[in-house]
């Protein structure tokens, strides 16, 4: 995704044609390592220091391999963080809607939605909160999709077509 916004000019918000979304991994969410410890954690109560992928990135930090945090203090700090919000989700019965807080998501030819580049722990809240519909900003939509794109909008934010 982040390749077709430098080929595109754009971030998102934008339908382009193509075949960009043929090479768009199809991965089962629910399947991927980050949901795996989220589960663990919030559902199964586990401590993250029990998660493969909070091992992993301890594991990256102990020999200097570079990953999205710069020392065990930062990934404990952000762990902290995603409960805190995680808590919050379930209290409140929402997820925060501001601009930097919405998930990116895609919508490829076949109507299948993808996400990213960040959001995957938001993803993980909606779902194991048990939520029907996360809030979201547009991604690329490839032309084909224009109608599954049209019907996962909201009622309430769709255009009155009177």
């Amino acid at each position: 995704m982040i390749k077709l916004g430098l080929i595109s000019g754009r971030s998102g918000a934008a339908i382009i044609g193509g075949d960009w979304d043929l090479k768009v991994p199809r991965v089962t969410f629910v399947q991927k390592d980050v949901y795996k410890a989220c589960y663990q954690r919030w559902i199964e109560g586990r401590e993250w220091g029990e998660t493969e992928i909070y091992r992993k990135y301890v594991r990256q930090l102990e020999r200097g391999i570079p990953c999205r945090f710069g020392s065990v203090k930062d990934l404990e700090e952000r762990y902290a963080e995603l409960d805190r919000i995680y808590d919050e989700v379930l209290v409140s019965g929402a997820l925060d809607v501001s601009e930097n807080s919405l998930v990116k998501i895609h919508f490829l030819r076949d109507g299948t939605c993808a996400w990213g580049p960040d959001g995957r722990h938001r993803i993980c809240m909606a779902l194991l909160a048990g939520h029907e519909y996360i809030p979201a900003k547009v991604g690329f939509v490839h032309p084909l999709a224009c109608g599954e794109f049209e019907a996962a909008r909201l009622p309430h934010f769709r255009a009155d077509p009177d």
